[in-house]
């Protein structure tokens, strides 16, 4: 069952008890995208982007 309109619901809430949580940001992009929502998770993964500690980035994208 595809219940993707509740997640959008759900990281909504998240996201106003923790604006900055990128984790929440991507997973809300996923979903829009799964929506055809695309200029919208755009968005979402744009502002996720000033909360991803460069550190990570560079730890994780030679294993990509």
């Amino acid at each position: 069952m595809e219940r993707y309109e509740e997640a959008v619901a759900s990281f909504d809430k998240a996201l106003k008890i923790k604006p900055e949580k990128h984790e929440a940001l991507v997973n809300k992009g996923n979903v829009l995208v799964k929506l055809k929502r695309d200029k919208e998770a755009t968005e979402f993964y744009n502002r996720a982007l000033n909360y991803i500690d460069p550190l990570w980035c560079n730890m994780i994208a030679p294993t990509i």
